[in-house]
């Protein structure tokens, strides 16, 4: 009789802003796993028993690859996976318009503060909507940077705006974007 194994597979679930679950399939006995990149815990586990691993304080927004490994050394590789964990969103978006906004010409003051919970330096993009049937357009960016220093933008706008802006973080060639947070107008 002849027959053939299936290859070992990872995968990630449950992926949030620092914890993420490891799962291991088409495997028996035990199993160990470690960060290869970007490697700021690139230590073997202890032995693994059963199909699942959790993973906890990891840095949000961040693409991560964990390998799996059949020996308590991490030489053997048997599967391996990738994953990015969620980038916090900013908080406290605030508009104010200028008291003389025309249905031709608004100056919309933002402010918002950085998610206290967010790690390393993050950038903004911020899009505006000066009509309901436009949708929003790139309005302004600013560039990465570590917390500290009050963040806010003042652009001019077609009457009163609506205002939706998130945070984004640049690893290596990998752009990691939050959610967007909306002010409607």
């Amino acid at each position: 009789a002849t027959f053939t194994t299936s290859q070992s597979k990872l995968a990630a679930s449950s992926v949030s802003n620092t914890t993420a679950t490891l799962t291991i399939s088409n495997h028996t006995g035990n199993w160990y796993a470690k960060e290869t990149s970007p490697a700021t815990r690139a230590t073997c586990s202890s032995a693994i028993s059963g199909t699942t691993h959790n993973l906890s304080n990891l840095t949000d927004g961040v693409p991560f690859e964990y390998q799996a490994y059949s020996d308590s050394s991490c030489l053997t590789s048997i599967a391996e996976v990738t994953f990015t964990t969620v980038l916090y969103p900013p908080t406290s978006l605030t508009v104010e318009y200028s008291q003389s906004c025309t249905d031709q010409s608004c100056t919309t003051r933002t402010s918002w503060e950085r998610n206290s919970s967010t790690s390393g330096q993050v950038g903004y993009e911020l899009e505006k909507n000066d009509t309901n049937d436009a949708g929003f357009v790139a309005w302004h960016k600013v560039d990465p940077r570590g917390p500290g220093g009050e963040l806010g933008y003042n652009g001019a706008t077609a009457n009163k705006a609506s205002v939706q802006i998130r945070a984004y973080r640049v690893t290596g060639d990998v752009t990691v974007n939050s959610v967007w947070v909306v002010h409607h107008r």
